[in-house]
């Protein structure tokens, strides 16, 4: 039988790989996208993206996060889960349609109308997809997710860029988001190795919902806040400016797929099937949140000092306000990596309550950010947003090391090595390398080289033990494919 730290280490590889490559391959169609599309394009859609993603909050009522956390799921459970979001998928597109006129209201835009409904049926397609990926999530069958993965990407991107090569403008947009999510679908029922059964129960959902209650209630509440506040840029300000502000918001993205993303999706369900061995537990939790940590701050603390020379090699300077915006978010960027790796300690225990109750108090603080921070403008807001991120990090650390069993300190002790490091290095950059007399080129190669020489500088010089971790996985990733 295979070792659980041997399927572990070939989910995480193969998910990792197709982060890279899915990574790669979405930042290749953005880039080209931005060239052949105006900024305004790009903020009606993300206009529409706000309610999108609100009303997507109330689908699955956090039946695949339980299906996941439960030690041995039957077949009334998936085919249960299933049903559940098929009806709620229906009833969601129903909604879009009706509302999108509203949406248009609201933003004054009345191109609007149709983009909502059109997009709106991207809930029907996703509900055929959310318990076929939480089952080979369950079961660490990553491989077969991250090929359907790229596949859509690759596919849905090629559709937007022929598209908006030929002049469709933001349906381009539209067409690449229902060509992936239709790809999704049809390699998930075909190559995903589940198919729903005749087997509904009403008990077998109930016994999900004792979890899953609390966790879609703070899914609810988290999928609000990450929206609110494009919906308020769009609002505020021009199209133009939330294309700007969307755009950086994405870029941050990386930092969170790069460095968490795949461990976040692996480390759930195998903490959850060693939640009982406590000692080995805390182990792997800390030694994960160190591996997070090292690459989180290094990659945040890099996007952070190449904003300027990226944005204009890969966006041209037609995007060139993004990059201050870029920077700002930068400072805030580690928080979802980090938490990633916190936060499953609370989930994979079961402890479905705290987390909710965690979330009600972080948002409460978030909104601190959005009320202040936004009578300044954007940047007032990116400046409030990290400082309540600093604080919301504190609060999931203190809460995790009680459940966990380690001394308070633990958590803090894993991670604060890390943005010193990062900080270290960024300051380096700005003293030694002269902007102002270099070309972008040249500016992003000599930033990158003097922050990644520096970054891991400092990690000898602290001993942490992140770069032994990483080098690790990477040996392990040569051996297998050597």
């Amino acid at each position: 039988m295979t070792s659980l730290k041997a399927q572990t280490t070939s989910a995480f590889l193969w998910d990792y790989s197709g982060n890279v490559v899915g990574m790669a391959t979405t930042f290749v169609i953005g880039v080209i996208l931005a060239r052949l599309l105006a900024p305004a394009e790009f903020g009606l859609v993300a206009m529409v993206g706000v309610f999108i993603g609100l009303v997507q909050g109330l689908m699955d009522f956090g039946l695949s996060g339980a299906l996941v956390q439960r030690s041995e799921p039957s077949a009334e459970h998936f085919t249960s889960a299933f049903v559940v979001n098929v009806v709620l998928g229906l009833m969601l597109a129903c909604l879009a349609f009706v509302a999108a006129p509203l949406v248009a209201q609201f933003y004054d835009e009345p191109r609007l109308i149709l983009i909502t409904q059109v997009l709106g049926l991207g809930f029907i397609l996703r509900s055929l997809t959310l318990v076929h990926e939480a089952w080979l999530r369950k079961y660490l069958k990553f491989r077969t997710l991250t090929q359907i993965r790229i596949g859509a990407s690759i596919l849905g991107g090629v559709v937007g860029i022929v598209l908006a090569w030929q002049g469709w403008g933001v349906w381009s947009l539209v067409a690449q988001s229902l060509v992936s999510t239709s790809a999704v679908v049809a390699g998930l029922w075909t190559l995903g190795g589940w198919k729903p059964g005749l087997t509904f129960s009403i008990t077998a959902l109930k016994e999900l919902w004792a979890y899953g209650s609390h966790m879609f209630a703070a899914g609810l509440l988290n999928t609000v806040f990450t929206k609110v506040d494009v919906l308020i840029v769009g609002k505020l300000f021009s199209a133009a400016d939330l294309g700007f502000f969307t755009r950086a918001k994405g870029l941050v993205r990386i930092v969170v797929r790069f460095s968490s993303d795949s461990v976040g999706r692996v480390m759930f369900p195998v903490l959850s099937s060693i939640q009982d061995q406590e000692e080995r537990f805390r182990r792997v939790s800390v030694q994960t949140l160190a591996l997070v940590s090292f690459a989180a701050f290094f990659l945040s603390g890099w996007l952070f000092v190449v904003a300027y020379p990226l944005i204009v090699l890969l966006l041209t300077k037609t995007w060139l306000p993004t990059a201050p915006l870029l920077r700002l978010f930068c400072l805030s960027a580690y928080v979802v990596p980090v938490n990633t790796i916190i936060l499953s300690m609370l989930k994979s225990k079961g402890r479905s309550k705290v987390f909710l109750q965690l979330e009600v108090i972080k948002k409460t603080l978030y909104l601190v950010a959005l009320i202040v921070g936004f009578r300044f403008g954007i940047q007032g807001y990116l400046i409030a947003l990290a400082v309540i991120s600093v604080i919301n990090t504190a609060i999931n650390m203190v809460a995790s090391t009680r459940v966990a069993g380690l001394p308070g300190r633990a958590l803090p002790a894993v991670v604060a090595p890390y943005a010193l490091c990062a900080v270290t290095a960024a300051g380096v950059v700005s003293v030694l390398i002269p902007a102002a007399r270099m070309g972008d080129g040249l500016l992003l190669v000599s930033s990158t080289l003097v922050f990644a020489v520096v970054y891991m500088m400092v990690n000898w010089m602290l001993r942490t033990a992140g770069p032994g971790l990483a080098l690790s996985m990477a040996k392990q990733a040569l051996r297998r494919t050597g």
